[in-house]
């Protein structure tokens, strides 16, 4: 008996333990993220981005045979809220703030080169975000 609670004493230290390591993200939204300050060991930010918020995007092209000829960036416009989770697995979205990285469709992208009179030659590369589930 003596050694199943020394055994169940040592489980849940492990569980309290590892619940304590990691502590419960940062939710701030987009036109505070520069007062947030640094963020704990571990801590995931979660961004909430409102309808009209604009995000610059710096898209970049380097390689010895082509390379993007202007660094301005491109700015992206919020068209639904969500939030965006930034943690050391990557990146997730969500809707509702909880169910992050739950999506009914998922991103895809889409690079092509084509050529016509009027355009000469012109590269493509577009991107589709992944379309969330809802709440």
């Amino acid at each position: 008996m003596r050694a199943n609670f020394c055994g169940l004493f040592i489980i849940l230290a492990a569980v309290l333990t590892a619940c304590a390591a990691s502590p419960p993200p940062r939710i701030v939204s987009l036109n505070d993220l520069a007062e947030a300050g640094p963020l704990q060991p571990g801590q995931a930010l979660v961004v909430e981005l409102h309808r009209g918020d604009r995000v610059p995007l710096d898209f970049t092209v380097e390689g010895p045979l082509v390379r993007t000829a202007s660094s301005a960036p491109i700015e992206l416009e919020v068209v639904r809220p969500f939030f965006l989770r930034i943690d050391d697995r990557g990146l997730a979205t969500s809707l509702d703030g909880r169910s992050f990285g739950a999506n009914r469709e998922p991103g895809a992208f889409r690079v092509g080169v084509s050529a016509t009179k009027e355009t000469g030659l012109r590269a493509t590369f577009a991107i589709r975000t992944p379309v969330p589930r809802e709440p």
